[in-house]
């Protein structure tokens, strides 16, 4: 893998959701019962083949290991939700796979309605406002 998949300013990728995630599921170097159960559920959302999957996590592996992640720390959801907020909105656009991929976030990080949409006004007051 040549470098990130996901970069702001363009639309998020399913490939780049899941770098997200598990960049941030290394990025304390131990992978609990918890993330990896996230790991798979997200993978068999996201629909990515095994070996796609497999690719994905053994690069974010590598970023922890060659301190790439830089801080270390434990994989929280809510933060790690708004971060992918910001990705999606930076390019101004919300094109229904993003929306989908946010749903099934949502669902798996069990983040509120409330929560989301205050998240997604901060996300906006960075990058704007964004059409669907």
């Amino acid at each position: 893998m040549a470098g990130d998949i996901y970069k702001k300013g363009e639309p998020l990728t399913r490939q780049g959701l899941f770098q997200l995630v598990t960049d941030e599921v290394f990025r304390d170097g131990v992978v609990d019962d918890d993330e990896l159960d996230v790991v798979k559920k997200l993978s068999e959302f996201l629909g990515l083949e095994r070996e796609v999957a497999m690719e994905i996590v053994a690069y974010s592996r590598q970023k922890f290991s060659t301190g790439l992640l830089k801080e270390k720390r434990a994989l929280d959801p809510a933060p790690l939700y708004e971060e992918v907020l910001r990705y999606i909105v930076s390019d101004g656009e919300l094109d229904p796979l993003e929306e989908k991929m946010l749903n099934g976030l949502r669902e798996l990080f069990d983040i509120e309605d409330a929560t989301h949409l205050e998240m997604m006004k901060r996300a906006q007051d960075l990058y704007g406002p964004v059409k669907s």
